[in-house]
């Protein structure tokens, strides 16, 4: 299969995979540190590429790792996409154009999976101030 764009991390050594995450999850951290000053609620979302919703993946450790370090808490799409919406091998290749990108139908996957992520949060917070 011919892809239109080629994965970066084919191309980089481990010390640059590792500098290029860390600089982007402590942009990340300084946005989650704004929100939070301004009492905002909000989650972040992991998507998963084809391989690792398909299991033929795991979880990027570099990421995980770099996500515990400062600090930042994350959900993974995939965790609502295999427990709830229980896809088949076909509607999750379906989901995406190429190992990356999402197709129609993986963007409506992933709304459902969020909104119900979301939901379940706010019914959280709700109780916790009743």
């Amino acid at each position: 299969m011919i892809y239109r764009y080629k994965n970066w991390r084919n191309y980089a050594d481990e010390l640059t995979k590792k500098s290029i995450v860390e600089k982007a999850i402590k942009k990340l951290k300084q946005m989650d540190a704004f929100l939070r000053d301004k009492g905002n609620i909000h989650t972040i979302f992991i998507s998963p590429t084809k391989k690792q919703l398909m299991k033929q993946d795991a979880n990027d450790i570099i990421i995980k790792d770099l996500m515990q370090k400062y600090q930042l808490s994350a959900y993974y799409i995939e965790k609502e996409i295999d427990g709830i919406m229980n896809l088949s091998e076909k509607e999750k290749i379906d989901c995406y154009h190429d190992s990356v990108r999402l197709s129609k139908f993986g963007h409506k996957v992933w709304a459902d999976a969020i909104i119900s992520r979301l939901s379940q949060i706010l019914r959280l917070k709700l109780e916790k101030t009743n």
